[in-house]
């Protein structure tokens, strides 16, 4: 038997068991239903031969499987997430977030793409491999964190905690990623790092006053807008900002080439993307930020009197704003961090008080690395043409902390559609059941590599 003849055949069960994890809710945020999702996934693994164990971190769970019966001298790490972001207002979707209804072979819910598809898929593909090759080609340890929306702030610690069943591993695979809107699957060759800020500015008269005031009093909203403003242009605008970034134009060069014969327009990667970008950048210059740039984005800002369509006149005593910073490789986020606080409190006057929420490394592999010719290998049978190749993704992960910390190569890949924390999230019932083939041929290739 097949691989892809055992997934068929036991298909609904298969969906039904994704469904069953898809409903449960898991958004770490707001810590909800986090813990039951990890008892599921115990339960799962365990019944499918692999050890598990619920690790209790400060915040959520973290499930470790591992299955060492291969008579092979590779151990492979997966890394997949089952936490999830908010769904967010509920009228912005068709169906509940957490009904995981099939409508018309999709299948709807908060996670159907990031990433409880990617999670299940690995169990399932391991189920899959038992089944049709009466083992597993590669020992194998499984992360499954409950905290990844969320920055995984205990992910560093566990590691450390757990370097005896972690630290011996040649190879990890991120199981969270995606295929375009052309069905193309995607091959992140790394990660940006994050710095993640909040600024709070507060008046002295503790309180808000009416708006006569406003040229006489201190007004946090002038504040922070002024901060902020000094740090936008071009090219961020903080002392030292791009001291360690490398240059290689080369590289750049070689790279966007790559990507505009993937996608030859603008209108082409926006589709394949569903972004709209910015209509006052050229496409290359676009690419290139995205890929080799370090960004300075704005995530929020309240402060004030804001109810819409109403009025009053205030001068507010507190404002409050939330920025991230995406780095690239050799950007120390604690090295910014300082560079970012000195810049506000010269700007700001020392009125300004900053906060760092979170910080993680950036990560870049080699595209010969032999767990990413077998990823690679693996995505063009399953899907019967070649990965769309990425240099870097242009977003951040905690599962960075395990390539850095236990030096070690690390692919990606993924089954759902870019829909990532966006309403109507969904997954197609034949996109599950291909990761599930993605992710078995992805450790069989590995093993035999």
């Amino acid at each position: 038997m097949k691989i892809r003849d055992f997934v068929l055949e036991n298909s609904d069960r298969l969906v039904e068991e994704f469904r069953k994890i898809l409903a449960m809710e898991s958004v770490s945020a707001e810590n909800r239903g986090v813990s039951d999702v990890a008892k599921g996934l115990q339960g799962l693994l365990d019944s499918r031969g692999i050890e598990s164990e619920v690790v209790q971190t400060p915040r959520h769970p973290i499930v470790l499987g591992s299955l060492r019966k291969a008579d092979t001298e590779k151990l492979l790490l997966v890394y997949g997430h089952y936490d999830v972001q908010p769904p967010g207002d509920p009228d912005l979707w068709d169906y509940p977030a957490f009904s995981a209804r099939i409508v018309d072979d999709r299948i709807y819910g908060r996670g159907a793409s990031d990433s409880k598809n990617n999670v299940m898929g690995v169990i399932h593909a391991v189920e899959t491999l038992l089944a049709v090759e009466g083992g597993l080609p590669v020992d194998l340890v499984l992360v499954l964190d409950g905290e990844e929306e969320i920055g995984s702030p205990s992910l560093p610690e566990f590691i450390r905690n757990h370097i005896d069943q972690l630290g011996s591993s040649d190879a990890a695979l991120v199981a969270d990623s995606h295929v375009d809107n052309e069905g193309r699957p995607e091959l992140w060759l790394g990660l940006k790092g994050l710095l993640y800020v909040e600024l709070k500015a507060t008046s002295r008269n503790k309180v808000d006053l009416h708006s006569s005031l406003g040229g006489v009093v201190e007004n946090p909203l002038w504040s922070l807008v002024e901060l902020l403003g000094s740090m936008r242009g071009e090219r961020v605008g903080i002392r030292g900002f791009y001291d360690d970034v490398i240059r290689d134009e080369g590289l750049q060069t070689r790279w966007i080439t790559r990507l505009l014969e993937s996608f030859p327009t603008k209108e082409s990667f926006e589709e394949a993307i569903d972004v709209k970008l910015r209509k006052d950048l050229g496409y290359r210059e676009a690419l290139r930020r995205l890929y080799f740039e370090p960004t300075l984005n704005i995530d929020g800002m309240i402060g004030g009197y804001t109810v819409e369509g109403a009025s009053k006149t205030v001068t507010p005593s507190e404002s409050l704003a939330k920025v991230d910073m995406r780095l690239v490789p050799n950007q120390d986020p604690e090295k910014i961090f300082r560079k970012f606080r000195a810049h506000a409190d010269q700007v700001g006057g020392g009125a300004v008080e900053v906060r760092k929420l979170g910080a993680l490394p950036s990560y870049r592999v080699g595209a010969e690395e032999p767990i990413v010719r077998a990823t690679r290998s693996a995505m063009k049978e399953t899907y019967g043409t070649d990965p769309v190749e990425y240099p870097t993704s242009p977003a951040s992960g905690g599962m960075a902390h395990i390539p850095t910390m236990l030096g070690i190569p690390m692919a990606s890949a993924g089954s759902g559609p870019p829909l990532a924390h966006r309403p109507n999230e969904y997954i197609t019932r034949e996109q599950y059941l291909k990761g599930v083939e993605l992710f078995a041929r992805i450790m069989k290739r590995y093993g035999s590599d």
